[in-house]
C-alpha cells in the first residue's frame, strides 16, 4: 500500500513489565513476566516478598496491595512503586480485609475480644484508623 507506514514502539512507549502476586503455603511473591522467554515468570526481587503469607487483596484504584504477611502485621504494598509504604500492627490477629469501591480505606476483621473492637476502617493513604 502506498504511502502507509508501519509504527513501531520506541523504548520509552513500551508497555512495563507484567507483574504477578502469587500468594500460596509458600507465602506471596512478585513475578514479572519474560516475554524474552517464551513468556515464563520471573521472581520480582525488586518487590518485596512476604514468605509466612495467608491473604492478599488488590486496590486497583490507586495500585496498592494490602498483604496479611503474619497474624499481626497488615502490609501496604505500592504495586506502581515496588515497595512496602505501609506496616499496620495490631495486637490481635487480622483474618480478613477488603477495600472500598475507590480504595480510599480498608477493613479489616480481627478475632472477636469481648470488650475490644474487631472490624476497623482504615484511612488508605495515612494508615489511621478511622471506624
Amino acid at each position: 500500500m502506498e504511502g502507509s507506514r508501519t509504527y513501531q514502539k520506541s523504548e520509552e512507549e513500551k508497555q512495563p513489565a507484567m507483574r504477578v502476586l502469587a500468594v500460596s503455603r509458600e507465602g506471596a511473591h512478585f513475578y514479572r513476566l519474560v516475554e524474552a522467554s517464551g513468556s515464563s515468570l520471573e521472581l520480582e526481587k525488586a518487590f518485596p516478598s512476604y514468605p509466612v503469607a495467608t491473604l492478599a487483596k488488590f486496590a486497583p484504584h490507586q495500585g496498592r496491595l494490602a498483604v496479611i504477611a503474619d497474624p499481626m502485621g497488615l502490609h501496604i504494598v505500592d504495586c506502581h512503586a515496588g515497595r512496602e509504604v505501609r506496616l499496620i500492627i495490631r495486637q490481635t490477629a487480622i483474618s480478613a480485609l477488603s477495600f472500598s469501591p475507590l480504595d480510599r480505606f480498608f477493613v479489616t476483621c480481627e478475632k472477636f475480644v469481648q470488650g475490644e473492637k474487631n472490624l476497623i476502617v482504615w484511612d488508605i493513604t495515612t494508615g489511621r484508623e478511622v471506624a
